[in-house]
């Protein structure tokens, strides 16, 4: 059995084995971390209580790749691609095919391993996939979702323009509307 030996260096947890042959570096990972106002539950702390100190959300692990936070709702991208979210979920803004308010992370109805950036509005979430496919899901009051109508979807859908060149993705906690960049289409 290896010696073993943990280190922290510029904030991020490391454990080391040393071995008869060599010095391995085993990456410990990204915590998840949130504090602040958890009335909806959006701290993922299976509890609606606020922290003034941060805490880890109640699935915690090592493996979290990319945050974004909505108005009352977080979305995480895990390193193995899969896409979780919690907090108010009132216009379906999780994805997860209900209207129910998650404490706890949950993956989105559309599940899968190639998601790779997200954002979130005030009600509403975007992602990428690795495909360059360009998702969307909840509130659609202001037609924000891209799907040409108005109505609010409780699972991932494409948008109305479609295709797979989309590169990039932002919205804002506050606002209604989503700016994606999709470079040109060469056919």
């Amino acid at each position: 059995m290896p010696n073993q030996f943990t280190s922290s260096v510029y904030g991020d947890l490391e454990t080391y084995f040393l071995t008869d042959y060599a010095l391995l570096d085993q990456y410990i990972g990204d915590t998840l971390w949130s504090w602040g106002s958890n009335g909806e539950g959006p701290l993922g702390t299976n509890d609606r209580t606020s922290r003034s100190t941060p805490v880890t959300t109640l699935l915690g692990g090592t493996n979290w790749k990319s945050i974004a936070c909505g108005r009352l709702h977080t979305i995480a991208i895990k390193t193995d691609g899969t896409l979780w979210s919690w907090g108010y979920n009132f216009y379906g803004n999780l994805g997860d095919n209900t209207r129910t308010f998650r404490s706890t992370p949950v993956t989105t109805l559309l599940g899968g391993t190639n998601w790779k950036s997200i954002a979130g509005g005030r009600s509403h979430t975007i992602a990428l996939k690795t495909d360059g496919t360009l998702w969307v899901w909840g509130g659609n009051g202001y037609g924000n979702l891209g799907i040409n109508n108005t109505t609010s979807r409780n699972t991932p859908v494409t948008t109305f323009l479609g295709g797979t060149y989309w590169r990039s993705i932002a919205s804002s906690p506050e606002s209604r509307q989503v700016v994606a960049i999709r470079s040109v289409d060469y056919i």
